[in-house]
């Protein structure tokens, strides 16, 4: 949300011409506007990492746009079987088909795991999705006990470009998930549903989905929470048992 001000919106308009890779409006909310309020109060500090952040952002994207060996997954909508189509909404009652462009209705779990984990690599490579020190890609995938699935999990991810301070319902300060963290879950699941084909809208039962792609993502501080989190856990829990404090 912008103030109004000419001299924000102005600023917000430089956006495009340093950093033509980056949407304005996607992270405007997370990195620019942030940094605009920075620099007004006498933070520059602060304003200079956001955008840090940002060149950081947009020199991925720039990458995987101008790669010609990498292509992003393609997903398209198949119409439902018109023979039970729903006569109020003009389709069927469970939506419309999602189809992979590699989608092949003989693949196992395995194999489209196996697929994801190639395709991971590249796309980290090229830009598509974050790399680097501590940041890892698991791929496994299950086909028992009527579970058939392939899940993805993402771990270690900078915590600076995924999580920004946001505000609980309670009105407590909490973290929340950046534009950017929401891109890398829907693109990390593209990479896993472009080997399936499912209903656009339905329950997630295997009559209505080839194979369910489950996608998890953890930044570095969410898989290794601070050391002082963790003393005022166990000083709590010694608390609440009658005991001392334990020595930090």
């Amino acid at each position: 949300m912008r103030s109004g001000s000419r001299g924000q919106d102005d600023y917000l308009d430089q956006v495009p011409t340093h950093l033509p890779h980056l949407d304005t409006a996607t992270h405007e909310a997370d990195l620019f506007q942030p940094a605009t309020l920075a620099l007004a109060e006498g933070r520059p500090w602060d304003a200079e990492e956001l955008m840090d952040i940002a060149a950081r952002l947009n020199d991925r994207e720039g990458r995987w746009r101008s790669d010609p060996t990498f292509r992003e997954p393609v997903i398209v909508t198949e119409p439902a079987n018109p023979t039970y189509a729903d006569s109020t909404y003009g389709h069927s009652t469970y939506g419309d088909w999602r189809v992979g462009a590699r989608y092949d209705q003989f693949a196992q779990p395995k194999q489209i795991a196996s697929q994801v984990r190639s395709d991971i690599a590249a796309a980290v490579e090229a830009g598509y999705l974050p790399g680097g020190p501590g940041v890892t890609y698991r791929v496994r995938s299950a086909n028992t006990g009527g579970d058939r699935s392939v899940y993805i999990h993402a771990h270690g991810l900078d915590d600076a470009e995924m999580l920004a301070a946001g505000e609980g319902t309670d009105g407590l300060p909490q973290w929340r998930p950046t534009a950017y963290a929401r891109l890398v879950r829907q693109r990390l699941t593209d990479l896993g549903c472009q080997y399936v084909r499912s209903r656009i809208a339905t329950e997630h039962d295997y009559a209505h989905v080839s194979t369910w792609i489950d996608v998890g993502v953890q930044t570095r501080h969410q898989a290794h929470p601070r050391s002082d989190a963790a003393v005022i856990d166990r000083t709590l829990i010694a608390a609440m048992h009658g005991q001392d404090a334990p020595a930090q």
